[in-house]
């Protein structure tokens, strides 16, 4: 992927791990996660935590860029927070 849409990352890993044949478990174990923690990210109820581990993980699941991921984090983090408020 490059140049990310203009999207949520829930939105985007979900696609991904759809083009890659992966079910949720496969994509939690890549992660190191839960498979409710997957749903929860693309249902875009959370975000992840983005320590180095997990942003060098999401940005080549992704196939972006440094650039690309650091425009990918803020968007998710800022329309994360706005839900978050509204509710």
């Amino acid at each position: 992927m490059k140049n990310p849409p203009n999207r949520e990352l829930g939105p985007l890993l979900l696609e991904e791990r759809e083009r890659r044949g992966w079910n949720q478990r496969t994509a939690a174990d890549y992660f190191n996660v839960s498979n409710p923690t997957i749903s929860s990210w693309e249902r875009g109820e959370s975000i992840p935590s983005f320590d180095e581990q997990m942003l060098e993980r999401i940005t080549d699941f992704l196939g972006l860029d440094s650039d690309e991921m650091a425009i990918l984090i803020v968007r998710s983090i800022v329309e994360w927070q706005e839900r978050r408020a509204r509710s």
